[in-house]
């Protein structure tokens, strides 16, 4: 999946709101097994108030819900929404798509939001 995500955002001209959810929806059609119980490499918002972007953490996958055919994932500790192009097995592959997505800057974060309310998959079971 980091193929398509590199050729999804290098072909975009410009990097706003509009051309991530764009992306956003053109990585919800494609498939890619998580195993749930299981640790990875995440691609999130930056857990530090004074540094703004997008970082990789470890996190734990325990839960996941299908709707609309997008798939969400949870660690069922935090109000985070996952999905499986944001998850991987290596740290470097992780970074590599937190430099996709922090070339959008906020466009980013916004996108992700709207995705995440126009496919009702918000945290609602903590």
């Amino acid at each position: 999946m980091l193929e398509l995500f590199i050729k999804l955002v290098d072909s975009q001209t410009v990097r706003n709101e509009e051309a991530a959810l764009s992306v956003l929806e053109e990585l919800s059609k494609q498939t890619k097994e998580v195993e749930l119980d299981k640790s990875y490499w995440v691609s999130q918002w930056s857990w530090t108030p004074i540094s703004d972007g997008i970082y990789s953490y470890e996190e734990h996958i325990r839960s996941s819900k299908n709707n609309n055919n997008v798939t969400a994932l949870y660690t069922d500790k935090n109000y985070r929404t996952y999905f499986p192009w944001d998850v991987y097995e290596s740290k470097e592959e992780c970074d590599k798509v937190c430099e996709l997505k922090n070339s959008f800057g906020y466009d980013w974060d916004m996108a992700v939001h709207k995705f995440i309310e126009k496919h009702d998959l918000r945290v609602s079971h903590i």
